[in-house]
């Protein structure tokens, strides 16, 4: 592998030893542009589509966590506004109803 990557950084052919990956071969980007029967250049993708599925899948999933974190604390607040809620009615309940049997008992 090593032999393979000296060879090919001469001078002549526009190789060098930063554009071999490990595997020995050129990057892509080092490479010739590919070329249609009817002459034309024809470049290739910028990422395949596998890598474009991933990124839709990982930004879809965050969305989605972020989604339900964000949906959890606005739950939670509701439940405590809830339960602050249940004690003030219940206070005052029972305020309202300790004061009426206290009048009575007089």
């Amino acid at each position: 592998m090593i032999c393979r990557t000296l060879s090919s950084s001469s001078p002549g052919n526009g190789a060098t030893l930063a554009t071999a990956t490990r595997s020995g071969r050129r990057s892509r980007a080092a490479q010739a542009p590919l070329v249609s029967p009817g002459g034309a250049e024809v470049h290739a993708p910028s990422r395949p589509l596998r890598h474009q599925l991933l990124a839709i899948l990982a930004v879809v999933v965050l969305g989605g966590t972020a989604l339900w974190a964000f949906s959890g604390l606005f739950s939670l607040a509701f439940h405590i506004g809830e339960l602050v809620a249940v004690a003030l009615v219940a206070g005052w309940a029972g305020y309202r109803a300790g004061h009426f049997q206290g009048r009575r008992s007089h």
